[in-house]
C-alpha cells in the first residue's frame, strides 16, 4: 500500500511539474507554439530550375513567414541552415487560419534542397526536401490526374500509390474539393497532400494545379495557391524539352465567355515563344470530347486549332470521372477520323479518377481506350526522345500504356546519329544568329538544319554560336576548333 501511495504521489508530482513548465513557457513566450501545417510546393514563375514557392498555414498571423534552406540536411536545426527567404501572409473570409507564401529564387538547377518553414515565434516545421528542375534535357517523371473530391479514403489510396513512383511533379486537373467555399474540405485536401505527397526519396512533390468546376466560387483556390501569371492560366518549363500550359475551362461555363478569347490570344503567343520545345502539354479541367459529361465546346472551337498548329503532344483533362485516351486527333485536318500516329495528332486524356464517384464512358470513334476506374497517369520522358505513358490503378498496376518517340528536332534536326548526351537547348534566338548550349561534348561532328538554313556545330565547345550560311540544303563541315 505504501509503495502504491508513493508511486501515485510521484506520478502526480511529475504531472504537476509538466503542467508548471508548460504554464511557465506560455507565460514567458506569451503564446503556445503555432507550427506550420498543410505544407505544399508550387511555382510562381516559369523558371522551375531556379525557383519554387513554399506555402503553409498557421493559426496566427505573426507565427513566421520564413523558409530556412540548404543543400545538405540540417535535421531541422534552425541555426544551421545557410540560406533564408522571407515571404508574406494573408487571410480571407471563412479562412481557418493565415496562409503564408515564400518564394525561393536564385536556386541552383538540378539540386536537392532541404528546408524548414515557419519562424522562431510560432515554431518550425519538420525538415522537408525538394529538387529543382534541370536546365538541360534529362529523364523526367511526372504524374497527371484529378477529381480528388468526395471519397477521401480512395483519394488517399491513390496518393499513396503516386508517392511510390516519386514523380518530379504532379499535374492536378481540378476538382480537389466537393464544395469550393467549404474551408474544412480544403483543409482535408491540403492535409492529405502534406501527409502523402512525399516520394520514396523523401522529396516533397510539387503540384501544378488547374481550376475545376467544384472549386467555385474560386476564391479559396486563388487564396491558397501561389501560381504564375493571373493564376487562372499560366505556363511552366521543365528543363530544355518540356513546356506545360495550364488553362481555365470554367471560361464560358461558370465564368465569363470573354475569358475564352483572352486565353486563346495568350495561348497562341505562349506557344509561339515556346515552339522549339520538344514536348508540349496542356492541362485544364473539362473534357474536350464528349464523355460522361458533354464536350467543352470552347476548346473545340477555339483551342484545338492552336493545339494542332503547334502539335501539343497530350492534353490532360478530367471532369468525367473515368480514364479515357483518344486516338491521335488533329481536329483541323479531320473531325471524323483519327490520324495514323501520335506524331501526327494529339492525345486527349481524361484522367478523372483520383477519388470522385466513378462514371461510365461512351463509345465514339475517337476513343482508343477507356475504363471506369480509380487511377492516375504516370509519364516518363527519356533523353533519347521516348515518352512512356502508363495509366495505373489505385494500387499502381498498369492497365493502359503508350510509347511515343521523337528524334531531337524542335526546329532543328541532327543529320548524324544522335545520342541522349548530344541534345541541345536553345538559349537565345535573334534575327542575325542563334545560340545553343550543348549538354555534353558528345558530338564529334554534326550538321544541323534550322528551317531552310544550315549551321555547323563544333565538337568541344559548351557555348556555340551558329551563324547563318547563305546556302540552302547542303551540309557544312565541322568548322569549330577544339
Amino acid at each position: 500500500m505504501e509503495k502504491r501511495r508513493f508511486l501515485a504521489v510521484a506520478v502526480f508530482t511529475g504531472l504537476a511539474a509538466v503542467v508548471t513548465l508548460t504554464l511557465l513557457f506560455t507565460y514567458h513566450t506569451g503564446e503556445a507554439p503555432d507550427k506550420p501545417i498543410y505544407v505544399r510546393l508550387t511555382w510562381q514563375r516559369e523558371d522551375t530550375a531556379r525557383s519554387i514557392t513554399v506555402t503553409w498555414q498557421t493559426s496566427k498571423p505573426d507565427s513566421g513567414d520564413t523558409v530556412l534552406y540548404d543543400t545538405v540536411p540540417r535535421n531541422g536545426q534552425s541555426s544551421h541552415y545557410r540560406h533564408l527567404a522571407r515571404g508574406e501572409h494573408h487571410t480571407y473570409p471563412s479562412a481557418s487560419g493565415h496562409i503564408h507564401h515564400v518564394d525561393l529564387a536564385d536556386l541552383s538547377p538540378n539540386t536537392t534542397y532541404y528546408f524548414i518553414c515557419g519562424g522562431e515565434r510560432g515554431g518550425w516545421s519538420i525538415e522537408r526536401a525538394f529538387k529543382t528542375a534541370p536546365l538541360t534535357s534529362s529523364n523526367v517523371r511526372f504524374v497527371a490526374g484529378g477529381d480528388c473530391r468526395t471519397n477521401n479514403a480512395e483519394r488517399d489510396k491513390v496518393s499513396q500509390s503516386v508517392s511510390k513512383f516519386s514523380p518530379d511533379f504532379v499535374l492536378l486537373n481540378g476538382d480537389m474539393v466537393e464544395n469550393g467555399d467549404v474551408q474544412s474540405q480544403w483543409n482535408s485536401f491540403f492535409s492529405h497532400m502534406d501527409a502523402y505527397w512525399v516520394g520514396t526519396s523523401g522529396l516533397t512533390l510539387p503540384v501544378i494545379p488547374a481550376i475545376g468546376n467544384h472549386e467555385e466560387p474560386f476564391l479559396m483556390y486563388y487564396e491558397q495557391f501561389a501560381l504564375p501569371n493571373n493564376e487562372q492560366w499560366y505556363s511552366l518549363n521543365w528543363g530544355s524539352d518540356i513546356h506545360i500550359i495550364v488553362l481555365n475551362s470554367e471560361a464560358g461555363e461558370k465564368l465569363p465567355a470573354e475569358l475564352v478569347a483572352n486565353q486563346t490570344v495568350w495561348l497562341e503567343e505562349d506557344l509561339k515563344s515556346h515552339a522549339h520545345f520538344r514536348w508540349k502539354f496542356v492541362m485544364f479541367h473539362r473534357n474536350v470530347f464528349r464523355s460522361h459529361h458533354g464536350s467543352y465546346d470552347p476548346a473545340l472551337g477555339h483551342w484545338a486549332s492552336v493545339f494542332d498548329r503547334y502539335h501539343i503532344d497530350i492534353v490532360f483533362t478530367g471532369h468525367s470521372h473515368l480514364y479515357s485516351r483518344t486516338k491521335p486527333i488533329n481536329w483541323t485536318a479531320s473531325n471524323t477520323t483519327a490520324q495514323q500516329s501520335y506524331e501526327n495528332g494529339t492525345m486527349y486524356l481524361i484522367t478523372g479518377g483520383w477519388g470522385a464517384p466513378l462514371h461510365d464512358d461512351i463509345d465514339e470513334w475517337w476513343i482508343a481506350h477507356s475504363r471506369r476506374i480509380y487511377h492516375f497517369v504516370l509519364v516518363d520522358i527519356f533523353q533519347n526522345g521516348t515518352l512512356h505513358m502508363q495509366a495505373k490503378d489505385d494500387t499502381g498496376a498498369t492497365f493502359d500504356e503508350v510509347r511515343i518517340h521523337k528524334t531531337p528536332k524542335v526546329g532543328l534536326e541532327l543529320i548524324n546519329p544522335h545520342t541522349e548526351a548530344a541534345w541541345m537547348s536553345i538559349i537565345t534566338v535573334s534575327e542575325r544568329q542563334v545560340s545553343y548550349r550543348i549538354d555534353a561534348p558528345a558530338i564529334s561532328s554534326a550538321s544541323v538544319t534550322f528551317a531552310p538554313l544550315v549551321f555547323s556545330v563544333g565538337r568541344t565547345s559548351t557555348e556555340v554560336t551558329l551563324r547563318k550560311e547563305l546556302m540552302r540544303g547542303r551540309r557544312v563541315r565541322d568548322e569549330a576548333t577544339s
